[in-house]
């Protein structure tokens, strides 16, 4: 199980808002368990970056699409 800070809600509304503080304190807050991952598909850790980039872009366009829709879980 994750750990996740209990000021995660507070993080997915700033971020649904476009806030740039929020996202980069998303990003930190997650970047290791990202790069965990990422590193399973890569082993090659610059690529492996590129994807946990790629990953929280996609994340942070899509947050209030997932969030309106009822897929928010945490």
């Amino acid at each position: 199980m994750i750990a996740v800070a209990p000021h995660i809600d507070e993080l997915v509304d700033g971020c649904r808002r476009n806030n740039r503080a929020a996202q980069e304190q998303l990003y930190r807050q997650f970047y290791r368990l990202a790069m965990t991952v990422a590193l399973r598909y890569s082993r090659d850790e610059m690529d492996a970056a590129d994807i946990v980039s790629l990953a929280f872009v996609k994340v942070f366009k899509s947050i209030s699409i997932a969030i309106c829709c009822g897929f928010y879980f945490v």
